[in-house]
Order: structure tokens, then sequence, then C-alpha cells
């Protein structure tokens, strides 16, 4: 088994051989089961919900729409042409748990809208979790934990602002030292590095920039209709299950926060994914 993910699980298996049958036309069905009872055909068609029909030449298949932190067995029952069926050992994963984020204001009742993905701030509509139960461990984003947010990622912007000012000013030194003058008219050591200062010194600008605006960014309370925009949190799920969190901020995406046991990506609206999320309904 491969690619775990929280609501997903992808199974590969070797393919049969049969005396009587060749190997593309030999047939696969796989099945699952919530316990370990899938060791026989008996036991598989009897305990086991077939994961779709029989297909032939197959090795692999991704089972979906399942619940996260939960065990799951598998088997895979083969089938050759004059209806002979042959079973695989069983085996079993566990999907992986998934934090759930969400927006203060989504919250009704107990429980809360979902986001591309349970639980989470969103792009589905009418669609609710309840957050009591325990494989779903849920978390709100009210403005004063987005603040706590802000000022981690203002203090990585930080570090490079003193990154790049420590590296312009060697730039520049390397500029301006008697060594750096031009021997000959092929030498242009000096005139690169004052390229390469001119260039970090815009850097640090917007670098600068951006840090202004992040502390003074308007927190939006996003309520079941607001349509999406700078200050969201938004999770976007990809066809294998796999889950990301954006937070849309003015700008510099691409930043990586480790946040209430969540990696966090930041997301600015330039950007076309950032683009493609502005004023879709929550």
């Amino acid at each position: 088994m491969t690619n775990l993910a929280t609501t997903s699980v992808k199974l590969t298996w070797t393919a049969a051989t049969d005396a009587g049958s060749a190997a593309s036309d030999l047939q696969y069905l796989a099945y699952r089961s919530t316990a370990a009872n899938l060791d026989t055909i008996a036991d598989i068609e009897t305990n086991g919900t077939a994961l779709g029909s029989y297909a032939s030449d197959i090795s692999t298949m991704t089972d979906t729409s399942l619940t996260p932190n939960t065990t799951y067995h598998y088997n895979v029952i083969v089938k050759d042409e004059a209806g002979n069926k042959a079973v695989y050992s069983s085996t079993s994963a566990t999907t992986s748990t998934v934090i759930y984020l969400f927006e203060e204001g989504m919250a009704r009742n107990g429980d809360l809208k979902t986001a591309g993905g349970p639980g989470r701030e969103g792009l589905q509509d009418d669609s609710w979790i309840n957050c009591a139960k325990p494989q779903i461990p849920c978390y709100s984003i009210n403005s004063m934990k987005k603040q706590n947010l802000i000022h981690l990622i203002v203090e990585i912007l930080q570090r490079d602002e003193d990154l790049l000012t420590r590296a312009n000013l060697a730039a520049k030194e390397a500029a301006t030292e008697s060594e750096a003058k031009p021997e000959n008219q092929y030498d242009t050591r000096a005139l690169e590095q004052s390229y390469l200062a001119a260039g970090q010194a815009k850097r640090i600008e917007e670098v600068r920039a951006a840090i202004q605006r992040l502390r003074s960014l308007n927190l939006i309370a996003f309520e079941k209709s607001t349509p999406i925009e700078v200050s969201a949190i938004v999770t976007l799920e990809d066809e294998d299950g796999q889950r990301r969190t954006y937070f849309l901020i003015p700008s510099h995406g691409g930043l990586r926060v480790s946040f209430m046991k969540e990696e966090i990506y930041t997301l600015s609206p330039e950007s076309p994914l950032g683009e493609s999320l502005l004023e879709k309904q929550m």
C-alpha cells in the first residue's frame, strides 16, 4: 500500500499468473473491511465491501472517501477466464490524522463547514461535520490566533531581511574596496558587485513592505457566505486525498509555517492558485 492520506489509500499488488489464462485476461477485484476478516474467498465476499467491479490487467487502485485516523483491511480476489478464483494475503492500513482548522465564524451548533475537505473554511456549500468525534481534532482560527500566525510569518521575513541586509553590506564593500578596482577593461568584478547590491537593496525594501502590510492586515471575520479574500485560511484537497492548508496574505507566498499542529503555506493573491480562490464562496 502506498500514498496513505487522511481520506484515501492507494492499493498496489503484484500481477498474478495462471496456467490457463493470459496475464492480460486475469480479472481483479479489491475489497475493504474495517475488521480483519478478509482471509479467504468466502470471508472476502461475505464481509468485504467491493471497490468497484472486476477489471482486467490492473495492479493498482485508490480507495477514497475514507475516515481519517481509521484502520482499514484490504484483500484482492483474482479470477481467471474459467471463473476460478484465488486471493492474496490480506493487509491493513491506517489513514492519517487530519487537524481541522476552521474560521471561528463557521461554527454552527457544534458542526463545522467543510473546506475542500472536512472541517475547513470552505469551497463546498452545505457540507458539515461534527467536531466532537474523537478522530476529528478541531481548532478554531479566530482573529487572535491569526495574529499569532502573522507574528510567525513576520519572524521569518525579518530573518530574511537580516540575511539580505548583511549580504547587501558585503556586496557594497566588495564593489568599493580598492581590490575591486578594474585591472583592465574586461574586469567587471566591481560592476557585478554593484548590480548585486542594487538587487539586494530592492529585495530588502520588498521584504520590509511585506512586513508592514502584514502588521496592518485587516483580519476578516469569515462567515458562511463570505467570499474568500486576503486573510482567509483555506484547505484544498487533491484527487488523491492529499490536503494542503493556505493562508492568503498580501504578498510573499510559498512560506511554510508550523502552526497549531498543521503545516500552513502562505499564498499571495497574485499567484495563479490565489487568484483562482478569490471571491469563491465560503
